[in-house]
């Protein structure tokens, strides 16, 4: 399809998955990246999915490939704070609630869809993937999470600063629900999650307090832990988990940066197309 005209009040990205599901005429409906890759058999390996868990929609999560050391930091640390703030490991369970939404794969049940207010809804969400998900809680339907490991990758950023100019139209909206007071009370409180282990360890043997060193270790073997466990496969990844702390900075900055660039611009630039902040504030569908 070709859209020729984007209408009033739409982001671009969004009014094309609008029109491309009144154009489609499947059972069910999959939204995806162009630059996303699928393994062989994945789609095949989804509608299983869905049909033994008799769900409505299915969200993959995909294995990000990039060469790039602190690049790799910071997108474990994003994927490990979006897993967190989703609250993604309540998903599957039985009777749940809780929404989630993939942008790499969202497999949906166009039965499901019709149910909810469907695109239009989300029409000036930049966080449109997740936004689904929630409009699909929302309806009564069931979601299932799954990683995709290999099956399903996807190149994202090439670089930090790519990153960092990628998720501009993002992090505001729907970390600090473009409110600057918001923005200005929660990247210190990054900063304190990040610093605070070592910091309660340093003080604790200058002190001394053995108490304060302890919840500092504690705090500490528990990123180890969890990194391990996270990636007990994947050595790498594990590694990058470990330094947390310093990717929750570099991600502290990409908010202030997303924050500074929309409240700068009164708005944020996509594609071409101004979307001012007053808008944005009135659509706004998707706050962690």
């Amino acid at each position: 399809m070709h859209i020729k005209e984007l209408p009033d009040g739409w982001l671009g990205k969004v009014n094309a998955l609008h029109q491309g599901v009144e154009k489609s005429k499947g059972d069910w409906l999959l939204f995806t990246d162009a630059d996303v890759h699928f393994g062989q058999g994945l789609l095949k390996r989804a509608i299983y999915i869905v049909k033994k868990e008799k769900a409505d929609h299915l969200a993959l999560l995909p294995r990000v490939f990039v060469k790039k050391f602190w690049l790799n930091v910071c997108i474990t640390t994003f994927g490990f704070l979006f897993l967190i703030s989703t609250r993604a490991v309540l998903v599957n369970r039985k009777n749940s609630k809780t929404p989630i939404g993939i942008g790499a794969f969202n497999l949906v049940s166009k039965s499901i869809y019709n149910k909810t207010p469907g695109f239009e809804w989300l029409r000036l969400e930049p966080a449109d993937d997740y936004g689904l998900g929630l409009m699909i809680n929302n309806a009564g339907g069931r979601s299932h999470f799954a990683l995709a490991g290999r099956d399903l990758s996807v190149p994202w950023y090439g670089s930090v600063r790519e990153m960092f100019k990628g998720l501009e139209k993002n992090l505001f909206g729907s970390g600090a629900h473009y409110s600057p007071v918001r923005l200005i009370i929660m990247v210190p409180v990054l900063w304190l999650l990040a610093a605070a282990p070592i910091v309660a360890i340093v003080a604790g043997i200058l002190t001394p307090s053995w108490t304060m060193t302890i919840l500092g270790g504690v705090a500490i073997g528990i990123v180890i832990v969890t990194s391990i466990a996270s990636f007990k496969s994947r050595r790498s990844e594990s590694l990058y988990l470990l330094l947390f702390s310093p990717g929750l900075v570099m991600i502290s900055f990409m908010f202030l940066w997303s924050g500074y660039r929309c409240l700068k611009n009164g708005g944020i630039n996509w594609r071409g197309t101004h979307y001012s902040l007053k808008e944005l504030r009135t659509g706004q569908r998707v706050k962690f």
